[in-house]
């Protein structure tokens, strides 16, 4: 399992280690576009926030070939 801060945001990346069969966490950014698939419960004393899991979208920049 890998775990990311904030600061670091490749979405590419992220994809890449999906389709690799990579686990990892990350606080992403506000903007990001997220489709969640399921909430986990927790416990009342625990001091996580949420614990989802979540499907999450991309844009990349297209360059001019020409």
């Amino acid at each position: 399992m890998y775990v990311f801060d904030c600061g670091y945001v490749d979405y590419e990346r992220f994809d890449q280690m999906t389709g690799d069969g990579y686990f990892f966490v990350s606080r992403l950014k506000k903007n990001a576009v997220i489709r969640e698939v399921h909430s986990f419960s927790l416990p009342p004393e625990s001091t996580v926030l949420s614990d989802k899991n979540s499907l999450y979208w991309f844009h990349t920049k297209l360059k001019n070939v020409f």
